[in-house]
């Protein structure tokens, strides 16, 4: 990965040459909307959330800038510890970020505080969220891909004697399957001739293969621009978009080049060149709701997002993971649409066509009362027919009512002693909760222990002000009054 120390203004003398945008299909083109480069000098890495605001990881400042989807700089998190290298948000848009400088994982909240989450790794250069919010990160220094859930523990580590550096990882809700970007940097920053590749595991661990390839990956290249289509100098980033297709950045190309779902190289499409839209050593690339790609050109400072025309419909549900809260009989699934009213479309769930439905309405909201898998199978508007459906949807059902109950833990401490609170739960876990002492200082956990123990040394009201689980908000019962005595002195 790149930092600070080794940030260098790559010019034209080497690999990157201009590009022109060739060889879309005939069905779309790419087209530049606008840049963001307040507050950038070197960005890296970058995560949406579900309101499409940015979050965008500067190496040479090490921040993490927040941006509205217009491109305006909502805020600044600098940090006097950590240097940032990875970020990722999770479905309740709470933020995750992995630190170069020591390779631990922490939670970033609102206000700019910190929480460590996993320890345990040394150069945490990607990471993403499953759509049940299991965070994957890729170690380009161990050389392995590790599963932990939010509360930091470790379910799953995925290896293969073919990862020398993985760069970058994606987890493609579609397949069921996680593809891994091969850097082809050895050793944490080596320049050598390896290999360039994106693996692909399942999502138990087990090695189904590789596509792309490129084994020129040495500083300097060889000056003749690209080394021919589905061929990497360097894999940074990689993405999957509209219709499922796999995008993946080659910051020594300045290109991005992109595969259908199969694997099948269809085109590439980049400018180098540090003029707005233009691309110099893109590392990263991203999809927002409206399936905007946005990526980051490091050396020149910017975010530079585009849009794909379509002249065939398509629809795109952004919508991964929902729950049906115990008491609640239905939730929308929003679907959008691009092409001309009316779209006649069919949905699935768990693979079992449903009745077709006609609309005007964009995004359309679905409204559905089961749980399973819903995706688009079929498409036509006004014009012809669709082939173009991203994404899903998988509905769980909340059985039981979320709660959290204070047992009756009251107790008189003397000074500098403690006492355990023990909070229990109902429904399924992990849950999120806050507690406070007389209403004050709120404390915000995540845990998967039920009961929970809460360790109290201050005089107080012990009350539990807000649980939820997997998206449902629940009820909270019973508090606990501690009261702290000083001890006695004698003079």
């Amino acid at each position: 990965m790149y930092s600070q120390n080794n940030h260098i203004k790559f010019c034209c003398a080497f690999v990157l040459f201009a590009y022109t945008l060739f060889g879309q299909t005939a069905s779309q083109d790419v087209v530049h909307i606008t840049s963001i480069n307040q507050n950038l000098k070197a960005p890296t890495r970058i995560a949406i959330d579900k309101s499409d605001n940015i979050y965008v990881v500067d190496s040479f400042f090490n921040t993490i800038n927040k941006y509205n989807p217009s491109g305006s700089l909502i805020k600044t998190y600098s940090f006097e510890n950590h240097l940032p290298v990875s970020i990722a948000i999770d479905s309740k848009n709470q933020v995750y970020f992995g630190s170069k400088n020591n390779g631990n994982i922490y939670r970033l909240f609102e206000n700019g505080e910190t929480s460590l989450i996993y320890s345990g790794l040394v150069a945490p250069v990607d990471m993403i969220f499953s759509p049940d919010d299991h965070l994957f990160i890729s170690d380009g220094n161990l050389k392995i891909v590790v599963k932990i859930d939010k509360t930091g523990v470790l379910k799953q580590t995925i290896t293969n004697g073919a990862l020398l550096s993985p760069s970058s990882l994606i987890y493609d809700t579609q397949n069921n399957r996680l593809l891994v970007a091969e850097a082809g940097i050895v050793g944490g920053g080596s320049f050598g001739a390896t290999p360039c590749t994106v693996h692909i595991f399942n999502l138990d661990g087990s090695y189904i293969g590789n596509f792309g390839s490129g084994q020129r990956a040495s500083f300097f290249g060889n000056g003749t621009g690209t080394i021919g289509d589905g061929k990497f100098n360097r894999i940074q980033g990689i993405s999957i978009g509209k219709c499922n297709n796999i995008y993946v950045s080659d910051p020594f190309q300045g290109s991005i080049s992109v595969f259908n779902e199969n694997l099948t190289f269809i085109t590439r499409f980049g400018v180098y060149g540090t003029a707005p839209g233009q691309l110099n050593v893109p590392l990263d690339i991203e999809f927002d709701s409206q399936e905007r790609i946005i990526i980051s050109s490091m050396n020149n400072g910017s975010i530079e997002i585009f849009s794909i025309a379509d002249v065939i419909p398509s629809s795109f549900i952004n919508a991964s993971n929902q729950t049906l809260c115990s008491g609640t009989s239905t939730l929308n699934i929003p679907i959008h649409f691009t092409g001309t009213a009316p779209w006649n479309f069919t949905y699935s769930l768990n693979g079992v066509l449903q009745t077709p439905i006609i609309t005007r309405e964009n995004p359309y909201l679905l409204e559905v009362s089961k749980d399973g898998v819903y995706e688009i199978t079929a498409l036509s508007d006004l014009n012809t027919i669709g082939t173009c459906f991203t994404g899903s949807a998988t509905i769980s059902k909340q059985l039981e009512p979320v709660t959290s109950l204070i047992q009756n833990s009251d107790a008189v401490l003397c000074e500098g002693g403690s006492t355990a609170i023990e909070v229990r739960f109902t429904g399924s876990g992990p849950w999120t909760f806050i507690y406070t002492v007389d209403g004050l200082y709120p404390q915000e956990i995540t845990t998967s222990e039920n009961p929970f123990i809460i360790q109290a040394s201050q005089s107080g009201l012990y009350e539990i002000s807000y649980i939820e689980s997997n998206g449902c908000i629940g009820t909270s019962f019973g508090s606990a009054n501690i009261q702290v005595n000083v001890k006695p002195t004698v003079q």
